[in-house]
């Protein structure tokens, strides 16, 4: 049951992270409709192996770690450092998104605001 929960939070955050970048409702529901008839998911969901329950809290951790780079709100930022090390809890396997979101928030930093020091 917990991994059907999981399930879901993993096609409801891939669903809020193509919303992000500006995706139309029908691309949300096409990633929706394509989650459902992708078996993997659905198979791995009658075991409990950390697998699923990590994925959900890493996709929710790069969600928020997205809505934090576009309004630099400091509650989105300690969601989703919550959800990473929730991740890693469930799995160590996601430390590697863990690894990715900070590359990524380093080269965002020096990409974008390292001007701004000089």
């Amino acid at each position: 049951m917990v991994n059907v929960i999981a399930c879901v939070f993993i096609f409801k955050a891939l669903s809020e992270i193509i919303g992000l970048y500006k995706g139309s409702y029908s691309m949300q529901l096409l990633v929706l409709s394509c989650g459902v008839l992708f078996p993997v998911v659905l198979l791995y969901s009658y075991f409990i192996y950390g697998n699923i329950i990590g994925l959900a809290f890493g996709l929710l951790a790069i969600k928020y770690e997205l809505i934090f780079l576009d309004n630099n709100k400091m509650h989105d930022g300690a969601l989703s450092s919550i959800f990473i090390f929730m991740a890693i809890l469930s799995k160590s396997n996601y430390q590697i998104y863990f690894i990715a979101m900070v590359i990524c928030l380093v080269f965002i930093y020096f990409l974008f605001f390292s001007n701004c020091l000089m």
